[in-house]
């Protein structure tokens, strides 16, 4: 694994327990009070995303359940078509796809 795969899957990994602690402390059942807890998830999804784009072809293979690039398309979605964002769609978002996406990365960094 190149150094910089390893950095950037370590920046999702930050991102996605920035996350957790914004949202009550739990992924699996996120709860976003407010639009400041709002901004704060979207703004470590759009870190996410960008740090996705930039990993390897090769690692993001070792990972084929992940949906990397509907994770890239969000961060597009968050900072492009930001009218469309809403509240619900995000917290789905949370509790069905980011507690793999951790549990995954943990493995492949170990």
């Amino acid at each position: 694994m190149s150094r910089e795969d390893r950095e950037r899957l370590f920046d999702i990994v930050e991102a996605l327990e920035a996350i957790r602690d914004y949202v009550g402390g739990s992924l699996e059942e996120p709860s976003i009070d407010g639009p400041i807890v709002l901004d704060a998830v979207l703004f470590r999804l759009i870190v996410i995303g960008e740090a996705a784009k930039h990993i390897s072809a090769e690692r993001l293979e070792a990972a084929p359940d992940i949906r990397w690039r509907d994770i890239a398309g969000l961060r597009d979605i968050i900072a492009h078509e930001y009218f469309r964002i809403q509240k619900q769609i995000i917290e789905d978002t949370v509790r069905r796809d980011l507690p793999q996406l951790l549990r995954v990365l943990h493995e492949l960094l170990a």
